[in-house]
């Protein structure tokens, strides 16, 4: 019968359309910590600094920024990481958050400062947040967040005045990285 040798046929081809539709690569080959960090010059946070890995030593695919506004009064440090699979981006989460829940001064800060839990975002895979104890001489504050979808683990600190919780900013900043992940 005709109909039986054109099956084989017909199915191959609906596999390669399925294939080419989908893409045939894992959903991760494009990502990386570079094309995740985004710009916030709308949000008069321009981008001071930026350096693959930064405080971090992994060999992992990383970028540090640094964004301050023009009167300095407000920054924002994002860390990025790309791991190679989801057990070691776990690892790193659960490192992340273990080690800044009292970070060694030299780490982000400059200065000596005590965190306590904050309200997190409820982005991603799992996340923590935390906030400096007190403010500085300045009246301002550190929230830090770091969450995770899947592969991507992020530590993001966002300095400022200390009143609320900074949550706006702190969301767009977690929306604007995570926007790139699959």
């Amino acid at each position: 019968m005709r109909t039986n040798r054109l099956f084989p046929s017909l199915c191959a081809l609906s596999l390669a359309f399925v294939l080419v539709a989908c893409g045939s690569g894992d959903q991760w080959d494009d990502v990386t910590a570079e094309g995740l960090t985004p710009e916030f010059d709308d949000l008069d946070l321009p981008l001071v600094s930026e350096d693959e890995g930064g405080v971090l030593d992994s060999g992992l695919d990383s970028r540090r920024a640094l964004y301050s506004s023009s009167d300095g009064a407000r920054q924002v440090l994002s860390v990025i990481q790309v791991a190679e699979d989801d057990d070691q981006a776990q690892l790193l989460y659960s490192n992340f958050v273990e080690q800044l829940a009292n970070p060694p001064p030299e780490l982000f800060f400059g200065a000596e400062a005590e965190q306590v839990d904050a309200e997190s975002l409820s982005l991603g895979t799992e996340d923590t947040a935390y906030v400096t104890a007190e403010p500085d001489d300045h009246n301002n504050r550190v929230w830090t967040d770091v969450y995770r979808t899947e592969r991507v683990v992020v530590v993001t600190q966002v300095l400022g005045p200390d009143e609320g919780e900074q949550a706006d900013l702190r969301q767009t900043v977690a929306e604007r990285i995570l926007d790139g992940t699959p």
